[in-house]
């Protein structure tokens, strides 16, 4: 043998070895399915919820605010902003989306507990 030994983990019988490479492959092209089935939304969930939980003190500080919540607009997930009534004061100022989420206005009346 020489000065310089050649380290080849992923050798067998002299042969390296492709299987880890395969397995990639496979790996990756699997994600992608799921991700054009729309499988792969908990993503997109989770990206919502955490610009929800930054948004909601100052959504929730408007005085007609009711709520805020998440729901879904043209398949895609939305901020749902609830207000008592949907008047010019009450829609005064909100963006058309928030973090590139769309923002929807409910009007949901007054809400008490009971």
């Amino acid at each position: 043998m020489g000065l310089i030994r050649v380290w080849r983990p992923f050798a067998h019988a002299g042969a390296p070895c492709y299987a880890w490479l395969a397995a990639s492959v496979a790996v990756l092209l699997f994600a992608s399915s799921l991700a054009a089935d729309g499988q792969m939304e908990v993503a997109d969930d989770m990206a919502i919820e955490n610009v929800l939980e930054r948004q909601r003190e100052a959504l929730m500080r408007r005085p007609e605010a009711v709520g805020v919540g998440i729901g879904e607009r043209a398949g895609k997930p939305a901020i749902v902003f609830m207000v008592k009534r949907k008047t010019p004061e009450a829609l005064a100022g909100l963006p058309a989306e928030i973090d590139g989420h769309p923002l929807i206005v409910e009007e949901v009346g007054e809400v008490t507990a009971y």
